[in-house]
């Protein structure tokens, strides 16, 4: 029997959906069904909470999104979720052609509390790295967090602000175990 801890949470978030309080966004819990990316969306990018989240339900994200790019915002990226670790999580991405961006580690933030781990300032190294040659996102952008304030806040100056190869507004999708 699965518990209500395993059950992982989708959630497609339209630019409505979307409201801005201040520094804060809100956003309206939509739940979807298991097959919620039946094919690479060029402009989706998934917001992934890993706080909670298992080495299954992470390789079940990779496997139903397709994305092109996993961007890490996590200080401390780990990948020993469950029976995952991090020689398997890159033998994944290697396999699925997924290019895996260590944001924090590229910016040398080692903790959350960092004042470099700023979504404003961030998100311009990101589309640095996603401008380089032959790295144009061809599917979805996965984003890691291991903080909720920090993945509030990163979701609307994402949205507005990074670069996008289809010249369109990214649609929004947060991952979440549930509680």
């Amino acid at each position: 029997m699965t518990s209500s801890r395993d059950l992982t949470r989708l959630k497609l978030l339209k630019p409505s959906g979307l409201q801005t309080q201040g520094q804060r966004v809100r956003y309206k819990q939509m739940l979807f069904q298991p097959d919620l990316f039946p094919m690479p969306k060029t402009s989706l990018l998934i917001f992934a909470n890993t706080t909670h989240l298992s080495g299954d339900r992470f390789l079940s994200l990779l496997d139903e999104a397709q994305p092109s790019v996993v961007v890490d915002m996590r200080p401390t990226p780990r990948f020993d979720l469950g029976r995952l670790n991090r020689k398997v999580a890159f033998e994944v991405f290697r396999e699925n052609k997924i290019r895996y961006v260590d944001t924090t580690g590229i910016l040398g933030i080692s903790c959350k509390w960092d004042v470099n781990l700023n979504p404003a300032l961030i998100v311009n190294k990101i589309n640095k790295v996603l401008r380089q040659p032959d790295s144009s996102p061809r599917g979805p952008i996965v984003i890691l967090f291991d903080d909720m304030e920090l993945l509030s806040s990163s979701m609307e100056i994402f949205r507005s602000s990074l670069a996008s190869s289809s010249r369109k507004k990214w649609d929004v999708c947060l991952v979440e175990a549930s509680t």
